[in-house]
């Protein structure tokens, strides 16, 4: 019986851990089983050339989207980054999928700064969460909110949502909601502000 994985993933909790804290990741996985195969998922966990641990995590391949959680309690040392490899295989030997990616534990995220932006706040935007979840997987862990103000010279209204000095409607509620997702990843929130800028009323 020939079996495949059509998508093979990994996201991570934050997008980087601090001294202290355990590693947390997801493996996401679809594969084309038609009926219940048991296999095995290994996370292999290295610094540098040094091999620091293999976790195993068994699993029946059903068929459709699955997942399994993984987590790791690594050394106190920081700044240091991680590499992982994530490999599925059937009790019978059958390598069905590999994935590799690495991640970070730093004190602050400005030991090893990865960044990102925003420029999109309109109203009843509701992908925070999603947005958050691929920025951690790609370890952006510092994120600027670029023009997100009302005026240059002042930066909060009362207007809910708002026309900006570019003419565009936006909304803090959305703003908030965007600092709120990203600060459960452990990514930085960082204000855009031009300090030479002004409306021409003011």
């Amino acid at each position: 019986m020939s079996i495949s994985v059509d998508s093979f993933t990994l996201h991570f909790d934050q997008a980087f851990f601090k001294p202290g804290q355990v590693a947390r990741w997801t493996v996401t996985f679809t594969s084309n089983a038609a009926t219940a195969v048991s296999a095995r998922l290994t996370a292999r966990i290295s610094h540098l050339s040094e091999s620091l641990a293999d976790l195993t995590e068994d699993v029946t391949l059903t068929g459709g989207e699955q997942t399994a959680s993984f987590q790791w309690q690594p050394p106190a040392q920081a700044p240091r980054g991680y590499g992982l490899e994530i490999s599925l295989e059937t009790s019978a030997g059958q390598k069905l999928a590999l994935a590799s990616a690495g991640f970070d534990v730093l004190e602050r995220w400005t030991q090893s700064p990865r960044y990102g932006f925003l420029a999109d706040f309109e109203p009843g935007r509701s992908d925070a969460a999603a947005i958050m979840q691929t920025l951690a997987d790609f370890h952006v862990n510092g994120l600027q909110f670029y023009d997100w103000m009302y005026r240059h010279e002042q930066f909060l209204t009362e207007e809910e949502p708002y026309i900006d000095l570019l003419g565009r409607e936006l909304s803090r509620q959305t703003v908030n909601s965007l600092i709120e997702a990203a600060h459960q990843r452990g990514i930085a929130a960082m204000p855009y502000t031009a300090i030479y800028g002004a409306s021409l009323a003011f």
